[in-house]
C-alpha cells in the first residue's frame, strides 16, 4: 500500500512502486492537485489503473459547481466501511 498527502506525492510514489497498482482512492480536494487533476495526469502515464475518488460534496452539488465532465466513480463522505467495500469491489470488478 502506498500513501501520499497530496497528488504530487501520489504521481511520484506511483511512478517508482515496485509491482502493479491495482487502484488509486483519492480526495477530490487537495492541496497543490486536486483528485481530478491526479486522476487525468495517471491516466497518461497509467490508464489501466482504476481510480476511485472521495468527496464530501455529492456528484451532484460538484457538477453544479462547475465540473462538467464525468467524474466517474466517486464515493460521498462519509462513509462506512462497507460502502467503501463496495465501492472498491465494484471499481476493481465491474
Amino acid at each position: 500500500m502506498l500513501e501520499s498527502w497530496n497528488g504530487e506525492q501520489a504521481l511520484a510514489a506511483l511512478a517508482g512502486a515496485k509491482g502493479s497498482v491495482d487502484l488509486v482512492i483519492s480526495d477530490i480536494v487537495m492541496p497543490r492537485m486536486s483528485g481530478l487533476e491526479l486522476r487525468d495526469r495517471l491516466r497518461e502515464i497509467q490508464p489501466e489503473v482504476p481510480v476511485l475518488l472521495m468527496s464530501g460534496y455529492s456528484q451532484e452539488a460538484i457538477t453544479r459547481l462547475g465540473n462538467q465532465e464525468s467524474l466517474g466513480p466517486l464515493i460521498e463522505k462519509p462513509f462506512t466501511m462497507s460502502g467503501l467495500l463496495e465501492s472498491v469491489g465494484s471499481v476493481l470488478h465491474g
